[in-house]
């Protein structure tokens, strides 16, 4: 498979601190990839060096083959962070704006704005639009030029629920048309929707980068939960017998480990919890969840 964005080794320091620490990840063509971590990770500063905004201190990237800064056949369109217009415009006269600066095709306004479901709205001045609105206009201006990738930068940050999934469905037709999207969001829930591939960052460091299949697995989960929240920790101390990595959760009184063999793993727990009478209300199963996964790869204090 063709390889549309590749870093290498891509480094960022601010004289003694090191937001960006040697990141290295491909993105095929043609898929949806996600780049997730908590807040100071480097995913803006990431994205930032992708698109030659902020130069590397170390490494590079390649989009489309070639080097960041470089002549490109086919235009890279991004959003990053909040999309900036003129408040007293409308929506269609400001992308039109931007398609006569930029010299693209005045036709693909009209194109972007049905695109990102705008085109009703097109005539309404941008100051009434809500924030998913806002950002669906901005994600318009990112597709004018017609780009084989397109960047966003926290796309849903703010919005409401119905504004979320508006903005996931934009992105599933957008990969649909044969682009290359690299989104970021630290809203995994949404991802887990529509991205195949995931980078994940802590402290400006790579963590996992690959297929989304590859960082969630086929793992299941054991949850078991007691009618005695006082015997909480015996649980978790007969849990990490079979897990070493298991969490307990005071508020439910429960304690979640995961298991290759779920079905053999969980009559051993049960008849080790029996013996050590502990009584149980529920012992089931659950599919690990992309946030669970990722969770796993940060440090404590940034997963909080």
């Amino acid at each position: 498979m063709t390889t549309a964005i590749e870093a290498d080794g891509l480094t960022k320091r601010y004289g003694r601190r090191t937001v960006v620490d040697h990141v290295s990840f491909d993105v095929p063509a043609g898929t949806v990839c996600g780049l997730v971590g908590p807040n100071g990770a480097g995913k803006t500063t990431v994205m930032s060096m992708l698109l030659g905004l902020v130069r590397p201190t170390e490494g590079h990237a390649r989009l489309l083959g070639q080097p960041v800064g470089g002549r490109r056949a086919n235009p890279v369109g991004a959003l990053i962070e909040a999309p900036a217009f003129h408040a007293a415009l409308s929506g269609r006269a400001n992308l039109t704006q931007l398609a006569i600066l930029g010299r693209h095709d005045r036709r693909a306004v009209e194109a972007t704005l049905e695109t990102v479901g705008l085109a009703e709205r097109a005539d309404d001045r941008y100051r009434t639009y809500s924030l998913g609105m806002k950002q669906r206009l901005g994600i318009a201006a990112a597709l004018l030029a017609d780009p084989a990738i397109v960047i966003l930068d926290e796309p849903t940050n703010g919005v409401d629920p119905q504004g979320m999934r508006d903005i996931r469905g934009l992105i599933g037709r957008i990969a649909r048309e044969d682009r290359t999207v690299l989104v970021s969001s630290h809203l995994l829930a949404e991802l887990e929707h529509v991205c195949d591939h995931l980078v994940v960052l802590d402290h400006g460091g790579c963590r996992f980068a690959g297929p989304i299949g590859g960082l969630r697995g086929e793992r299941t989960q054991l949850v078991a939960r007691t009618t005695d929240a006082t015997r909480l920790p015996e649980l978790l101390d007969l849990a990490r017998r079979l897990d070493p990595a298991a969490d307990s959760d005071a508020a439910t009184a429960s304690v979640t480990i995961g298991a290759d063999r779920p079905d053999e793993i969980a009559v051993r727990w049960q008849r080790e919890s029996a013996a050590a009478g502990i009584p149980l209300a529920e012992l089931s199963q659950r599919r690990a969840t992309l946030e669970d996964s990722v969770l796993r790869l940060v440090t404590p204090k940034d997963a909080a």
